[in-house]
């Protein structure tokens, strides 16, 4: 899964400041070649979000997780969105990406297509009991 949230809302309704909103994309992959650099083709297959703000205490505490904010209230805690099979571009050359390094904690990778895009992700640290590794690995900020 890729994982992105989005916070803060500089400029929005003040009813959202503090609130952040985080989009987890779940993909499928195959391997086109394994050759250096390895090339994988990707399909988006799920989107799942989650709204939060500062004063959420959690939704099964027992206490208002969205605090007192009627705007905040109107929002689902959760969504989840599967991607009907004609949008996931499953066999499209576009979904293509090159492998250029790879470690345990980073990867960088680059489209295929005209604008040959850069992308550089850094794996988040995530608790033992998440993950079931002995090592949680530091982001390098």
């Amino acid at each position: 899964s890729n994982v992105v949230t989005l916070a803060p809302w500089p400029g929005v309704i003040d009813a959202f400041k503090g609130a952040s909103v985080t989009l987890s994309l779940d993909h499928d992959y195959k391997v086109v070649s394994q050759s250096y650099p390895a090339r994988l083709r990707i399909s988006l297959r799920e989107v799942r979000r989650t709204f939060s703000t500062d004063d959420e205490s959690g939704p099964d505490s027992g206490s208002d997780w969205q605090g007192d904010n009627f705007l905040t209230k109107l929002v689902p805690k959760t969504s989840q969105y599967t991607v009907p099979a004609p949008f996931r571009r499953e066999n499209s050359p576009l979904s293509e990406f090159d492998v250029t390094y790879l470690s345990e904690t980073l990867r960088i990778t680059r489209g295929t297509g005209a604008g040959q895009e850069l992308r550089i992700f850094q794996r988040a640290p995530y608790a033992e009991e998440v993950w079931g590794m002995d090592e949680v690995y530091p982001t390098t900020d």
